[in-house]
């Protein structure tokens, strides 16, 4: 909905390298740095072609990323099969101008995700969960073609027949079929039938936030938190598997509320500095102000 076709597609691939890469790699590095540096240490004290074959296939997995990632990091593969998604959607609609050829190109991407599910064997295993893009870019481009239906129209039709579909998508997931997407593992739930449900979805919730929008400290709470998703996104489960047992006695709502607080705060203290911003936020502006700093100490030094 709110993409930007960049024409200068090589400008526009580096700033998604800066804005979604860069955080994505140090957060990767930082949580899985324990493991790291424990296989490392065995290759340096015990060295031999079994410990540093241990050593590669972990780091090899860890770049490889999409479904190796587990734990802390197990919900990376966003990150990844975001940026593919939006490379691609870049890509097509800076040379096709026609809404409607897009909206072709994105339905037959994702008629072959039924090819994929039913020819390519579960034990493969794409880099960076690249194929995904088979089904998520159907969603992008339904979000640009369609975004203001979905997030701003007050059509009373779209909005009732959007209540009915969530309603009768929940009562048969209740009843047992298994309607969800899985994207990380490849599954897309029913074929036209999920799409429709989560899209149906996506405009019940647009309707009850921009129904809590009205309501001004909620909406300044609202808006601040989703500054901050980029970092919940990348910190909650570390949040989740370290936080003290008791919390999962409480409702689940409220457990996710202070999870939320947590990486609310996180994002805050990471702001508050130049380098934090840069690494952890994907800040364009501060890692332009680092390139600068660090050309003009070097320089300096030179001219020394």
């Amino acid at each position: 909905y709110f993409h930007r076709v960049d024409e200068q597609e090589g400008r526009y691939f580096r700033r998604k390298c800066i804005s979604l890469l860069l955080p994505y790699f140090v957060y990767l590095v930082i949580l899985k740095g324990p493991p790291i540096r424990e296989l490392f240490e065995v290759v340096v004290d015990n060295p031999s072609v079994g410990s540093l074959l241990n050593f590669l296939h972990y780091m090899g997995r860890l770049i490889y990323g999409g479904e190796w990632l587990t734990g802390y990091v197990g919900v990376f593969w966003f990150v990844t099969s975001f940026f593919n998604t939006q490379q691609h959607y870049n890509f097509v609609s800076h040379r096709v101008r026609s809404q409607k050829m897009v909206l072709a190109i994105a339905a037959a991407t994702y008629l072959c995700v039924g090819i994929e599910q039913t020819i390519v064997p579960e034990s493969l295993q794409f880099p960076w969960n690249a194929n995904v893009v088979l089904c998520s870019f159907l969603f992008y481009v339904v979000g640009s073609v369609y975004g203001h239906a979905l997030f701003k129209s007050s059509n009373r039709k779209v909005i009732f027949g959007a209540f009915v579909i969530s309603a009768i998508s929940a009562v048969m997931m209740e009843a047992g079929f298994e309607l969800s997407f899985v994207m990380k593992d490849a599954y897309y739930g029913f074929f036209i039938l999920s799409p429709l449900a989560s899209l149906s979805l996506m405009k019940v919730i647009a309707v009850v936030s921009n129904w809590l929008m009205q309501i001004p400290i909620v909406a300044k709470v609202i808006a601040s938190v989703g500054l901050s998703s980029l970092t919940v996104m990348f910190f909650h489960r570390t949040v989740e598997y370290t936080l003290p047992e008791f919390f999962f006695k409480w409702p689940s709502v409220l457990t996710a509320v202070v999870i939320t607080g947590v990486c609310w705060v996180t994002h805050w203290l990471l702001s508050t500095t130049t380098l934090s911003r840069a690494l952890f936020i994907g800040s364009r502006s501060d890692v332009r102000r680092l390139i600068g700093l660090f050309n003009f100490r070097r320089n300096r030094h030179s001219a020394v």
